[in-house]
């Protein structure tokens, strides 16, 4: 996931499911550390 990030993937966009990458951050903390890392990232600039 970090590295689709990096990549400049977009998070909000959902996949052919309707799933975007915060509803997958509901189940991996993992995923959400590295959202919240990058949403911070974001909102500072």
């Amino acid at each position: 996931m970090e590295e689709l990030v990096k990549a400049g993937a977009e998070i909000e966009q959902a996949d052919k499911f309707g799933i975007t990458a915060m509803d997958y951050a509901k189940n991996s903390k993992e995923i959400a550390e590295v959202l919240k890392k990058e949403t911070e990232k974001m909102e500072s600039l």
